[in-house]
Protein backbone atom coordinates (compact mmCIF):
# COMPACT_ATOMS: atom_id res chain seq x y z
CA UNK A 1 0.00 0.00 0.00
CA UNK A 2 2.56 2.41 0.57
CA UNK A 3 4.29 2.35 -2.49
CA UNK A 4 0.86 2.66 -4.41
CA UNK A 5 1.05 6.03 -2.26
CA UNK A 6 4.56 6.81 -3.28
CA UNK A 7 3.57 6.03 -6.88
CA UNK A 8 0.70 8.66 -6.47
CA UNK A 9 2.35 11.18 -5.16
CA UNK A 10 5.32 11.14 -7.50
CA UNK A 11 2.73 11.23 -10.38
CA UNK A 12 1.16 14.43 -8.96
CA UNK A 13 4.26 15.93 -8.58
CA UNK A 14 5.73 15.19 -12.31
CA UNK A 15 2.12 16.58 -13.59
CA UNK A 16 2.58 19.46 -11.24
CA UNK A 17 5.97 20.26 -12.51
CA UNK A 18 5.00 19.99 -16.23
CA UNK A 19 2.12 21.94 -15.99
CA UNK A 20 4.42 24.97 -14.66
CA UNK A 21 6.86 24.11 -18.14
CA UNK A 22 5.57 27.34 -20.66
CA UNK A 23 3.74 25.45 -23.43
CA UNK A 24 4.15 27.15 -27.05
CA UNK A 25 1.25 27.17 -29.47
CA UNK A 26 1.33 27.70 -33.06
CA UNK A 27 -0.81 30.73 -33.41
CA UNK A 28 -0.26 30.66 -37.21
CA UNK A 29 2.10 29.02 -39.57
CA UNK A 30 2.57 32.42 -41.73
CA UNK A 31 3.29 33.29 -45.47
CA UNK A 32 5.48 31.22 -47.55
CA UNK A 33 7.89 33.08 -49.30
CA UNK A 34 7.61 33.02 -52.79
CA UNK A 35 10.59 33.93 -54.67
CA UNK A 36 10.59 35.27 -57.98
CA UNK A 37 12.85 33.89 -60.06
CA UNK A 38 13.60 35.41 -63.80
CA UNK A 39 15.28 33.36 -66.84
CA UNK A 40 17.57 36.13 -68.83
CA UNK A 41 15.90 36.61 -72.39
CA UNK A 42 19.04 35.49 -74.31
CA UNK A 43 18.68 34.66 -77.93
CA UNK A 44 21.04 32.36 -78.90
CA UNK A 45 24.77 33.48 -80.92
CA UNK A 46 25.63 32.33 -83.80
CA UNK A 47 29.40 31.91 -84.82
CA UNK A 48 30.78 30.85 -87.78
CA UNK A 49 33.76 28.57 -87.96
CA UNK A 50 36.79 28.99 -90.28
CA UNK A 51 35.17 29.50 -94.01
CA UNK A 52 32.80 28.08 -95.75
CA UNK A 53 33.69 25.37 -98.28
CA UNK A 54 32.14 25.31 -101.39
CA UNK A 55 31.59 21.29 -102.76
CA UNK A 56 31.85 20.45 -106.26
CA UNK A 57 28.67 18.47 -107.77
CA UNK A 58 30.63 15.44 -109.44
CA UNK A 59 28.45 16.23 -112.33
CA UNK A 60 31.69 18.89 -114.35
CA UNK A 61 34.71 18.60 -112.62
CA UNK A 62 36.23 21.84 -111.66
CA UNK A 63 39.55 22.16 -113.39
CA UNK A 64 41.21 22.31 -109.83
CA UNK A 65 39.92 20.17 -107.29
CA UNK A 66 41.01 20.19 -103.70
CA UNK A 67 40.41 17.59 -101.09
CA UNK A 68 36.96 15.14 -100.71
CA UNK A 69 35.18 16.47 -98.20
CA UNK A 70 33.53 13.69 -95.75
CA UNK A 71 30.49 13.51 -93.55
CA UNK A 72 31.11 13.37 -90.06
CA UNK A 73 34.51 12.46 -91.06
CA UNK A 74 33.22 9.18 -92.30
CA UNK A 75 31.45 9.40 -96.01
CA UNK A 76 32.54 11.50 -98.76
CA UNK A 77 30.73 14.97 -99.66
CA UNK A 78 32.62 15.15 -102.60
CA UNK A 79 35.37 17.59 -103.63
CA UNK A 80 36.09 20.73 -102.31
CA UNK A 81 36.44 23.25 -105.22
CA UNK A 82 39.28 25.50 -104.63
CA UNK A 83 39.53 27.33 -107.99
CA UNK A 84 36.57 29.52 -107.52
CA UNK A 85 36.46 30.93 -103.64
CA UNK A 86 34.33 33.91 -104.26
CA UNK A 87 30.54 34.59 -103.69
CA UNK A 88 28.57 32.37 -106.39
CA UNK A 89 27.71 29.36 -106.64
CA UNK A 90 25.92 27.53 -109.62
CA UNK A 91 23.29 24.21 -109.58
CA UNK A 92 24.07 21.34 -107.47
CA UNK A 93 26.91 22.44 -105.43
CA UNK A 94 27.18 23.08 -102.12
CA UNK A 95 27.57 25.52 -99.51
CA UNK A 96 28.28 24.31 -96.40
CA UNK A 97 29.25 25.94 -93.01
CA UNK A 98 30.01 25.08 -89.11
CA UNK A 99 28.66 27.23 -86.57
CA UNK A 100 28.98 27.25 -82.99
CA UNK A 101 25.69 28.02 -81.49
CA UNK A 102 25.11 29.12 -77.69
CA UNK A 103 22.73 30.15 -75.45
CA UNK A 104 23.44 30.67 -72.08
CA UNK A 105 20.16 29.38 -71.06
CA UNK A 106 21.29 25.83 -71.81
CA UNK A 107 21.64 24.05 -75.17
CA UNK A 108 18.67 21.58 -75.88
CA UNK A 109 17.05 19.78 -78.50
CA UNK A 110 14.74 22.66 -78.41
CA UNK A 111 17.01 24.85 -80.44
CA UNK A 112 16.03 25.21 -84.03
CA UNK A 113 18.99 25.97 -86.21
CA UNK A 114 18.85 26.62 -90.41
CA UNK A 115 19.93 28.45 -92.78
CA UNK A 116 17.69 30.94 -94.73
CA UNK A 117 18.22 32.33 -98.26
CA UNK A 118 16.41 35.84 -99.49
CA UNK A 119 16.85 39.17 -100.67
CA UNK A 120 17.12 41.24 -97.40
CA UNK A 121 19.96 40.45 -95.01
CA UNK A 122 19.28 39.33 -91.50
CA UNK A 123 16.64 37.44 -89.76
CA UNK A 124 12.95 35.93 -91.61
CA UNK A 125 14.17 34.88 -95.17
CA UNK A 126 13.06 31.50 -96.38
CA UNK A 127 14.18 28.52 -94.40
CA UNK A 128 16.28 26.08 -96.95
CA UNK A 129 18.19 24.06 -95.05
CA UNK A 130 18.21 22.70 -91.67
CA UNK A 131 21.51 22.60 -89.82
CA UNK A 132 22.58 19.08 -88.29
CA UNK A 133 24.02 18.70 -84.97
CA UNK A 134 27.35 17.10 -85.06
CA UNK A 135 29.83 16.40 -82.07
CA UNK A 136 32.88 18.15 -80.13
CA UNK A 137 35.07 19.59 -82.72
CA UNK A 138 38.21 19.91 -80.11
CA UNK A 139 39.94 23.01 -79.95
CA UNK A 140 41.37 24.02 -82.88
CA UNK A 141 37.90 24.44 -84.12
CA UNK A 142 36.56 26.26 -81.08
CA UNK A 143 39.42 28.58 -81.81
CA UNK A 144 38.48 29.68 -85.81
CA UNK A 145 34.50 30.15 -84.24
CA UNK A 146 36.20 33.61 -82.34
CA UNK A 147 33.35 33.10 -80.16
CA UNK A 148 33.10 36.34 -78.46
CA UNK A 149 30.12 38.60 -76.46
CA UNK A 150 31.20 41.99 -77.15
CA UNK A 151 35.16 41.85 -76.35
CA UNK A 152 34.65 39.27 -73.93
CA UNK A 153 36.78 35.83 -75.36
CA UNK A 154 34.46 32.86 -74.38
CA UNK A 155 35.54 28.98 -73.49
CA UNK A 156 33.40 26.21 -74.74
CA UNK A 157 30.83 24.49 -72.59
CA UNK A 158 29.04 22.08 -73.66
CA UNK A 159 26.22 23.04 -71.60
CA UNK A 160 25.38 25.99 -73.36
CA UNK A 161 27.27 26.01 -76.42
CA UNK A 162 26.96 22.82 -79.43
CA UNK A 163 28.06 22.67 -83.31
CA UNK A 164 25.88 22.38 -86.66
CA UNK A 165 26.73 21.51 -89.99
CA UNK A 166 24.53 23.38 -92.56
CA UNK A 167 25.01 22.62 -95.88
CA UNK A 168 22.91 24.27 -98.85
CA UNK A 169 22.68 22.69 -102.03
CA UNK A 170 22.35 25.33 -105.03
CA UNK A 171 19.30 24.76 -106.91
CA UNK A 172 17.93 25.32 -109.94
CA UNK A 173 17.79 28.68 -111.80
CA UNK A 174 13.92 28.28 -111.97
CA UNK A 175 13.62 28.86 -108.36
CA UNK A 176 17.42 30.12 -107.19
CA UNK A 177 18.23 32.99 -110.02
CA UNK A 178 19.88 36.48 -109.05
CA UNK A 179 21.70 37.54 -105.77
CA UNK A 180 20.68 35.92 -102.86
CA UNK A 181 21.41 36.58 -99.00
CA UNK A 182 22.45 32.83 -96.86
CA UNK A 183 22.99 33.15 -93.26
CA UNK A 184 22.76 30.73 -90.52
CA UNK A 185 19.66 31.52 -87.94
CA UNK A 186 19.12 29.89 -84.19
CA UNK A 187 15.87 30.14 -82.34
CA UNK A 188 15.13 28.61 -78.81
CA UNK A 189 12.35 27.30 -77.12
CA UNK A 190 11.05 30.67 -75.86
CA UNK A 191 10.93 32.04 -79.32
CA UNK A 192 14.46 34.39 -79.29
CA UNK A 193 16.09 34.33 -83.01
CA UNK A 194 19.97 35.07 -83.26
CA UNK A 195 21.98 35.22 -86.98
CA UNK A 196 25.49 34.45 -87.74
CA UNK A 197 28.11 36.43 -87.17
Amino acid sequence: MRTLYTTLVLSLLVLSVVSLIPVVFAVEVGTGITPDITVEKFAPRVWMCDNRVVVDDNTEPGRVDGNITYYNNTDPKGPELIERLNNYAFEGEKIEWIVLVMDKNKIDQNIDVYGTVGSSQGEGNDIEVNCQRIGDQGRDTFEKCNARIDEEHLTFDPETMAYFECTLTVETPESMHGEFWVTVEAQDGDGLMGTMD
